[in-house]
Parts: structure tokens; sequence; C-alpha cells
């Protein structure tokens, strides 16, 4: 039996995502995918960067003063986007 959900999802789609938990947060994301210290931003979803840093593995990310609201967090490389994930703020 074939997964079609996995199976519409390409192998490039799947190494860029990091898996953010708790979702929806409060106060502390966990980040898992990142392997060394990496550059990341939070962003809304209208593209509006709301944090800008440094991560390293197994490290949470404060996240207590944004609003709520949809997020993407991304892990950059230069201007370039590496991996990322979406959460939701909420209180």
């Amino acid at each position: 039996m074939i997964d079609t959900c996995s199976s519409n999802i390409s192998n490039k789609e799947k190494a860029n995502k990091i898996i953010i938990s708790p979702n929806p947060v409060q106060d502390e994301l966990v980040i898992r995918g990142i392997s060394k210290e990496e550059r990341y931003r939070i962003i809304d979803i209208s593209g509006r960067e709301f944090v800008r840093g440094k991560i390293m593995p197994n490290q949470t990310i404060s996240v207590s003063n944004l609003p709520n609201g949809i997020y993407i967090f991304q892990v950059l490389n230069g201007t370039k986007e590496l991996k990322y994930g979406k959460f939701i703020k909420a209180k």
C-alpha cells in the first residue's frame, strides 16, 4: 500500500522541514532538525520579521513576547532560507 500523503512530498521538501513543538505555543519553542549553530528568523505570514538570532541544537526559543498569530521559523544561510517550519502563537 502506498501512502499518498507522503508520496506527494518531495525528498527536497522533507529535507527542508524542521520540527517545531509545541504547536500551538505559548512561551517556549523547541526546534528539532538543526545539527549545528544556525542563524534563524521568525516572520509572520505577511513577511514581517519579529525575531532574528542564532540557535544551537536542542536550544529553546522564547516567543512569549510575540502577539498571537501564525508564524514561520526560518533557518538562514546568508539571505537564503535553508529550513523552515510553521507555528501558531496562542496564549
